[in-house]
């Protein structure tokens, strides 16, 4: 951990780090999910979707096992929300999944009281840590028009390592709770 003290010019600049992508919140508890991004197509009948066939997987977990867990995962997801693994080749629809993990820079700005030179000298600092954020996103793609009907994305950071592939079967619950989405509400009339 490396803590920088700024002078009260760089206040403005420890304080213009959340806006320009800086996380500033605090470490959460392993295991609670973050915010699931989803797009979805408003006019796809969800209903209708009865069996399902894997896409090629483009971006896989470096580890053979991690990508294992993921599509059982998926997979037992799928099968208690009544969606059967097609057999027969004609699968109402495709699911396929990504998962990358990128590591990146974040400081968390805080500031501190001087308690020798009064209430008054408030000093800004910044924790700036190395964090590894891994990415993992479902998608749904027709089974006859191939066109995309749903995506879910979740981001978040790695927060120790032994428990990365808790953290991808933890995201992929997440996203998939949000499947099917909830229909659009119709306008009044």
């Amino acid at each position: 951990m490396r803590v920088l003290v700024l002078r009260p010019l760089a206040v403005l600049f420890a304080l213009a780090l959340p806006a320009a992508g800086q996380s500033t919140t605090q470490s959460r508890p392993i295991g609670e999910a973050t915010k699931v991004e989803v797009d979805s197509d408003p006019t796809a009948d969800f209903s209708s979707y009865k069996t399902y066939a894997w896409l090629p997987i483009t971006e896989r977990p470096a580890n053979l096992a991690d990508h294992t867990r993921i599509m059982q995962t998926v997979e037992r997801e799928l099968e208690a929300k009544g969606l059967a693994k097609d057999e027969a080749g004609t699968p109402a629809v495709f699911v396929g999944y990504s998962a990358t993990s990128k590591k990146k820079v974040r400081g968390d700005p805080y500031t501190q009281n001087s308690a020798t030179r009064g209430p008054s000298d408030v000093r800004t600092l910044v924790d700036i840590k190395r964090v590894e954020e891994q990415t993992i996103s479902i998608e749904f793609r027709d089974g006859k028009s191939r066109e995309r009907v749903f995506l879910g994305t979740l981001r978040e950071p790695l927060q120790r390592s032994d428990l990365v592939a808790y953290q991808f079967i933890n995201a992929v619950k997440a996203i998939l709770a949000t499947y099917p989405p909830a229909p659009a509400a119709s306008p009044a009339p």
